[in-house]
């Protein structure tokens, strides 16, 4: 189960994403972000092929942080290079070995310059927040994570 609900919320927008792994709640809630920002996504993904990636390695002090910051990294990646990411490869994401503190993530975003699209943004995305933030793992053995973003 991968999916991606959208949240009412008067000042932000928000996302609630839900897979079978993390990894992949990590894939997802890039894609929810990237689909708020613009409505152009999903037929993206399904008719381009990449010419522009990015390796994003990051650390936080747990999951949700180390969400927020694989989340903000891609936005300023996509503002500074002009990039419109809709491919994700999570290549590694690890909890912290003793002694050092810090969940880790390394990751691959693939996209297409925003000039060789012609579109636009449809929605700008400040940042990921922290408000209301939290990931959940259900019995089923699927996880969930709620997330908003100040526009």
């Amino acid at each position: 189960m991968n999916k991606v609900e959208y949240i009412e919320h008067t000042a932000d927008i928000g996302i609630k994403v839900y897979a079978n792994n993390l990894s992949a709640l990590f894939v997802y809630a890039a894609k929810g972000m990237f689909s708020i920002i613009y409505e152009e996504l999903d037929t993206l993904q399904q008719i381009t092929s990449p010419e522009k990636s990015v390796k994003i390695e990051t650390t936080g002090g747990d999951y949700e942080t180390l969400l927020i910051s694989w989340l903000n990294e891609l936005l300023y990646y996509s503002s500074v290079e002009k990039v419109l990411f809709y491919k994700f490869n999570i290549l590694y994401l690890t909890t912290p070995a003793a002694n050092e503190g810090n969940f880790s993530l390394s990751a691959e975003a693939f996209g297409k310059k925003l000039s060789s699209l012609g579109i636009k943004p449809h929605i700008e995305i400040k940042a990921a927040t922290y408000h209301k933030l939290k990931i959940t793992h259900t019995t089923e053995g699927i996880h969930c994570a709620e997330i908003y973003f100040d526009v």
